[in-house]
């Protein structure tokens, strides 16, 4: 069998049908493609896409800018190349005008002081740019971090995962400002 890909149709609200959907991301032999996110604007059109697939040995997060159409406008990103290690659990959320942010778990397997740590990350694009800032990482605590979600409004970005910690999981949260670079 073929590998997995990412296939989009669009609805057409005036006959209420799908068009025929196509292949934007074809399936990767190595080890496949995960779905992450779509997200669309205000208008409902979709305009990003996030995946994982194995990429060199590691699970990358990749990016694909759609037009209102659904379909692709540019070469598909790698996003999390500022991060090390794996990455999963990804959530996207996007503005009306189309700046988004992207959060995941970037897993440290590995690392001499704890194997099974993982971090979140997250990145932005701009839209007018085209562009995703270089990931950052929103924590970088001992212990799992794990389950992040996103939402962006009003100019602002609202992280949040859960961070095991002393034994306990907790819930963190971190504000960010939805332009400029990765904050501390």
């Amino acid at each position: 069998p073929d590998p997995p890909a990412i296939r989009i149709a669009r609805f057409v609200p005036e006959g209420r049908t799908w068009t025929t959907a196509s292949t934007v991301v074809p399936g990767n032999t190595e080890a496949g493609t995960l779905f992450q996110r779509l997200g669309s604007d205000a208008a409902g059109h979709a305009r990003l896409l996030l995946w994982t697939e194995a990429d060199g040995g590691r699970t990358a997060l990749k990016a694909l800018r759609l037009d209102a159409e659904g379909d692709t406008c540019e070469a598909v990103r790698t996003i999390d190349l500022a991060v090390a290690g794996d990455a999963a659990r990804a959530d996207l959320s996007v503005d009306p005008t189309g700046n988004a942010v992207a959060v995941w778990q970037q897993s440290e397997s590995g690392r001499a002081d704890d194997s099974s740590r993982s971090n979140i990350a997250f990145s932005r694009f701009d839209i007018a740019s085209g562009r995703w800032q270089p990931a950052a990482l929103a924590e970088d605590q001992p212990g799992a971090a794990f389950d992040p979600r996103v939402s962006v409004r009003g100019g602002e970005v609202l992280l949040s995962w859960i961070q095991a910690e002393d034994g306990a999981n907790r819930v963190k949260v971190s504000l960010q400002p939805l332009a400029g670079g990765p904050e501390p």
